[in-house]
């Protein structure tokens, strides 16, 4: 239209910007643009420069002549306002990496190998917390690995001596790093470890608790049933979640503190990577047969694990010489129980069907049956820890919702 000389768009519910080409239009004189939903600033060249007031009322239009009413625009100043606010969200931002790089640093630094001297000769410490990193001293290792059960009284910690130091390779002090970083609720912590020419040690976190072979009499069957839970969950971490593979080789009670929750902790009391290619020999009940005990494996501690589901369904123990010639073993004697034998038999009096629900026997007889594949005499027949996990949970949940059932039907 390049001999337009008057625009009137007033009342046609136009909404947007007014196009800044209306402006530029030489022919354009008179325009009217008023009672619309038009917003932003009005263009400031030609039709525009001396526009009434009237021909612009009734939208949200800013900017023009000082005489049409229409206020100033702060477009420029919303850009400096934003430029201000971005550039410090990005000050803040490179302080927070600046100190997050410095506390990363500060703490590799504090977790570094130290190597002490003191009457007893040169000491390597490798501390996996930095928080105990300075209130801990090779003179407070060496003296809790004195009293009972390495328990240190002033801090919360627990020493357990490394036999035959000789005979460990180097590599391993070097692959226990990877240990100390392992965090899981049913999982003692490994904080640091003591070594010397003549002797080792390692340091772990203080639970305040009982060893499940002090307690495990004493305990009604769902509590039981939280501890092998409990103890699968840390089996299944070590051997499915660790890079490299760790299995615990002394598999046993003796290995798990249940804490005032109920909840078990495993101590991993003698630590072994799967890449170590000198295995521990561990002599224990607990450990599988006698051709293992040079290769310890996962289905190692499988078999151990499925002798403590036995001794929380039996109250028996390995080492119980009850079992007559008829019975070489725990295990021997379990196959045999389980059946040929009543519930009655060879659950413990503690759990005993009498004191027990309809429920909980069957758990019971779900448990028992895993327990006789985990000690399975070839270990290509035992489970896997995932697989130990999900049926345990499988027979807990589907034994719940049963009993969920019977409520509902009895309301």
């Amino acid at each position: 239209m390049p001999v337009l000389g008057q625009l009137d768009l007033s009342e046609n519910q136009l909404s947007g910007e007014v196009p800044l080409q209306l402006g530029k239009m030489e022919s354009l004189i008179q325009v009217n643009i008023s009672h619309n939903n038009l917003h932003g600033s009005l263009p400031t060249t030609g039709a525009f420069l001396a526009i009434n007031s009237s021909a612009v009322a009734g939208n949200d239009l800013c900017g023009g002549d000082e005489t049409i009413g229409l206020p100033p625009c702060k477009k420029f100043k919303n850009r400096n306002r934003w430029f201000f606010v971005i550039c410090s969200l990005g000050a803040l931002v490179l302080l927070a990496v600046v100190a997050i790089g410095f506390i990363l640093i500060r703490r590799r630094n504090n977790l570094a190998l130290k190597r002490v001297e003191n009457e007893d000769g040169i000491w390597e410490l490798q501390f996996f917390d930095s928080k105990v990193f300075k209130s801990i001293t090779v003179d407070d290792i060496t003296l809790s690995a004195q009293e009972v059960n390495g328990i240190c009284r002033d801090k919360p910690f627990v020493v357990k001596e490394m036999k035959e130091v000789n005979s460990i390779p180097s590599s391993f002090w070097s692959e226990i790093k990877h240990l100390g970083k392992l965090q899981h609720p049913n999982i003692v912590n490994l904080i640091g470890t003591c070594r010397s020419g003549k002797c080792a040690y390692l340091v772990y976190e203080y639970i305040e608790g009982k060893l499940l072979t002090e307690t495990l009499h004493n305990l009604p069957w769902e509590k039981r049933r939280k501890i092998a839970m409990g103890i699968a969950k840390a089996l299944r971490f070590l051997h499915s979640y660790c890079s490299p593979s760790v299995i615990v080789g002394d598999m046993s009670p003796e290995s798990a503190i249940v804490d005032g929750r109920d909840e078990p902790r495993l101590r991993v009391s003698f630590p072994v990577p799967l890449s170590i290619e000198n295995k521990a020999v561990v002599s224990s009940a607990y450990v599988a047969p006698a051709r293992e005990s040079k290769d310890m494996s996962e289905k190692s501690d499988i078999y151990g694990f499925g002798l403590i589901l036995i001794e929380l369904l039996t109250g028996k123990s390995p080492a119980d010489a009850e079992f007559g010639e008829q019975h070489q073993s725990i295990v021997d004697w379990a196959r045999y129980c389980y059946s040929e034998c009543h519930l009655d038999t060879w659950v413990d009096p503690m759990i005993r069907p009498a004191h027990a629900s309809n429920v909980n026997q069957i758990e019971i007889v779900e448990t028992m049956n895993l327990a006789l594949h985990c000690t399975a005499g070839d270990p290509a027949s035992r489970p896997s820890a995932t697989n130990v996990l999900n049926t345990l949970w499988s027979a807990f949940r589907i034994t719940s919702c049963v009993s969920t059932l019977k409520f509902s039907s009895t309301v």
